[in-house]
């Protein structure tokens, strides 16, 4: 007779069944996580469980026990970041300290970025790709969209084409103001062309 599996298998895969000696399946197999990919050589259901609360970033709430997630709903923080504009350069930007009294993990903190905000970090992200000469297939490479979404999750990387189409107009319109803009205050004027 076999023991019922509890619900944390839902949460990873077998890879290979172990055989005991006598030829018996063993009831710790090698498994894998749904969510992060790791290992676990001998499956035993308390260290698998231990892996999706404490370990595993990619673990939803149903993965986790009702213990570790009533602790991790009192100790979220939101961070409020500072909204950048594209016409200003930002070099001393003050930074508020927050004092966190409570243990937390960085996990436990919302990252949310508004509409404005995102449309201002698309218009930075564009100038500096094109002054780079980075080309437009760069925010398509998923270390690319791996690094930005951990450097700030809310923030949804633009498609080449938005970066070919929409945003090159929009840092192109800007350029153009600002080079109308010193050229009408120049006195002088001399052009070299490559």
């Amino acid at each position: 007779m076999t023991k019922k599996k509890g619900a944390v298998w839902k949460h990873w895969t077998i890879i290979t069944q172990n055989q005991t000696e006598s030829n018996k399946n063993n009831s710790h197999p090698t498994v894998q996580c749904n969510y992060c990919s790791r290992v676990l050589n001998r499956a035993v259901p308390a260290r698998m469980q231990n892996h999706l609360d404490k370990e595993c970033l990619g673990a939803p709430d149903n993965a986790k026990s009702k213990k570790n997630i009533n602790l991790q709903g009192s100790t979220t923080s939101i961070i409020h970041i500072p909204t950048i504009t594209p016409n200003t350069t930002h070099t001393n930007i003050p930074v508020k300290r927050i004092k966190i009294t409570k243990t937390s993990k960085i996990e436990n903190f919302v990252d949310r970025i508004s509409e404005k905000e995102q449309d201002d970090l698309e218009f930075q992200l564009a100038q500096a790709l094109f002054s780079a000469g980075v080309p437009f297939a760069f925010v398509e490479n998923p270390l690319v969209i791996q690094f930005f979404k951990c450097l700030r999750p809310s923030f949804k990387l633009p498609n080449r084409r938005k970066l070919a189409g929409d945003l090159l107009n929009d840092v192109y319109d800007e350029v153009k103001l600002q080079t109308d803009e010193q050229i009408s205050k120049a006195k002088t004027l001399c052009m070299v062309s490559d």
